[in-house]
Formats: C-alpha cells, structure tokens, sequence
C-alpha cells in the first residue's frame, strides 16, 4: 500500500470513529435506517450474526418475545445485511432467535449494505445505549475490534464510551470459562462479580462462582476473597523464587522486585527465564 494510500485509509478510519464515538449516533442510525429498502424476508434465509453468535439469549427472554410476536406481530422490522447467498442480522438478534425457536417463519427486514468494521461500530454504538446490553457481546464486539482491525484500547474506550480499565475488564471476561461466560451472558452471574475473579485461576474462579451460587455473596465480599487470593498467589510465588534461587524478594500488588546475592545467582535466574 502506497503512503497516499495508507494516509487515505487512516483519515477514513478518523472520519468513522469520530462518527461513532459520537452521543447522538443512534438517532442518526435510526433516521438513516428508516430510509433503507424494506421487505419480507424468511427467518430461514438470515443468519446470526457472525461476531456475536456465542452470546447466549435466555430461554425464557426468547419465549417472551415469541409470545408477543405472535399477539401483536413484529412491529419493528429486522436490520440486516446482505451476505453471499442469505442475510445477516444487525439488529434485531433476539427476535430472529425467538421467531426461528418458535418457528414464526416470516418477519418485515430493512436491508442495509455496511462492511463488517462498520457494522461493528453500529454494534458497540447500539449496545452501549441499551440498559440490558448483554456485555459478552460487547466483549465480542471489542475483540473483533481489536483483533481484526487492530484498533488500541484508547479507541475502543472512546467508541464504547467507557474508560481504558473497563475496556481491559470487559475484554478479560472472555478468558474465563465457557459455563461462566454463558452465565455472564444469561444474566445469572453478574458483570461485577465476573469482574472481580476474571484475573484468577480457572480453580479459584470456579471456586468462587460456587460460592456466590450457593451463600449469594455480594460482589464487594467476592472483591476482598479475590484479593486475598491474589495475595496468597503471590506469597506462593515468593516462595518458589525463594527456594530456587538465592535472592530477596518484594512481591506487591503490580510489582515484582528480585534482588540477588551474586551476578551468577542473577544469571542463573535469566537463564531460566530464557528457556520458557
């Protein structure tokens, strides 16, 4: 790619991001989809959506769409987009699941024609102002951002409207568990208590979920047992340094400081570390 070029594609991705990192871009969305062809379309010929699919909907929240649905019709129209032989949903998903659930095999669609890194942006936008934003697709979402398109987290907080350190939180539920994100996604585990056993190990993690399970502890109680098992990682580690190496160890929060009692101990040391 040629520097006319590159310089090109960066001013477009500026353009876009002040666009959708603006508060007012869902009225400007829903004017611009208003306008968009509308037809009917069979639920068979549109797809989930590719990014968010593994964001499980609640059983019952689809049942209680379907039975609307089926009493008073779908007053909104789907949004999708046009794929190589079908559509894909951009909102609308949790409709699409319930009709294809309890098979209500037609629905009204406007169609939309929008790359995937915009349609991305219409997510995070859309997600951000809903109350009942499910956050494993926005952790979806942000990943896909960040992965494919190679956006930084300064971006992605200035697009979600959240600060850095949420960004790194939200991003972080996706390493946890697979049972766990569902019951993330579910709303049975919530964001906050997600939040504070994400950093943990998966034996700890599950550990813990137990326990907000069965003694329904608050998420303050699991933020001070998830420090206490912090720490106590800590001490571990501190103590395999210790007994591996002839060293003085300070092992805090965000900092590890090994001072060594020889240059052989210390190269001893780095020469381990070389070998991972």
């Amino acid at each position: 790619m040629s520097k006319t070029n590159r310089l090109l594609k960066k001013n477009q991705l500026s353009k876009l991001v002040n666009r959708f990192s603006k508060s007012y871009v869902i009225e400007e969305m829903e004017k611009n989809l208003r306008q968009a062809k509308s037809t009917e379309l069979l639920v068979t010929n549109i797809d989930d959506n590719a990014v968010i699919k593994s964001a499980v909907i609640p059983n019952d929240v689809l049942k209680n769409i379907a039975d609307s649905i089926n009493k008073n019709g779908l007053t909104n129209p789907l949004i999708v987009r046009p794929k190589k032989n079908y559509y894909e949903i951009v909102f609308g998903r949790k409709r699409l699941i319930a009709m294809k659930k309890y098979k209500i095999y037609k629905a009204p669609a406007r169609i939309i024609n929008v790359s995937d890194e915009e349609m991305l942006f219409m997510l995070l936008a859309d997600n951000r102002e809903q109350r009942d934003a499910n956050i494993i697709e926005t952790a979806l979402v942000l990943k896909e951002l960040s992965e494919k398109y190679n956006y930084n987290q300064t971006t992605l907080a200035e697009l979600a409207h959240q600060s850095r350190s949420q960004i790194t939180n939200i991003l972080r539920l996706l390493n946890l568990p697979k049972w766990i994100i569902d019951d993330i996604s579910i709303g049975k585990l919530s964001y906050g208590h997600a939040k504070a056993i994400a950093s943990l190990p998966d034996s700890s993690i599950e550990e813990l979920v137990s326990k907000i399970y069965e003694e329904g502890l608050s998420v303050r109680e699991i933020e001070n047992l998830a420090k206490k098992k912090h720490a106590k990682g800590n001490q571990d580690t501190s103590v395999i340094l210790l007994n591996k190496f002839k060293c003085e160890v300070d092992n805090k929060d965000k900092t590890l400081v090994i001072s060594f009692t020889s240059n052989k101990e210390k190269d001893k040391f780095l020469e381990n570390i070389s070998k991972k």
